[in-house]
């Protein structure tokens, strides 16, 4: 290979991997979670309990708190931080392992959690 054919492989290598290098403006907020949001989880054959968020967004940024009852593992409740992209709530606790994925639809938010096992989640915002 002579060092013209090297140089156009380093070229090309070079504009493939700069998309991967560069940072562009985070996902846009499709939807806002401020507010009170009540209701259930549960894992499956095992605990379950009432949950209570209360969130403060700001773009896609959110902040706030978690309340958790029944939970004999041990209570996750305190400081929240999450984002939201999309129709997405994102969050995790930064003093627990609970992290989660919830789609709003609405006054309504389902999805997972992960506390080394899987939580269910069904909140509602109240009005």
């Amino acid at each position: 290979m002579n060092s013209r054919s090297l140089g156009s492989y380093a070229t090309l290598l070079a504009l493939l991997l700069l998309p991967a290098c560069t940072t562009g403006a985070p996902a846009p907020a499709g939807v806002d979670v401020t507010g009170t949001w009540t209701g259930d989880w549960s894992v499956p054959g095992a605990d379950s309990g009432t949950v209570e968020m209360r969130l403060q967004q700001n773009d896609g940024k959110v902040t706030g708190t978690l309340r958790v009852t029944g939970s004999a593992a041990g209570d996750p409740s305190g400081r929240l931080e999450g984002v939201v992209a999309g129709t997405v709530f994102r969050f995790s606790l930064p003093a627990d392992p609970l992290t989660g994925n919830l789609t709003a639809d609405g006054d309504v938010m389902t999805g997972t959690g992960n506390r080394n096992v899987l939580w269910y989640f069904t909140l509602r915002r109240q009005r």
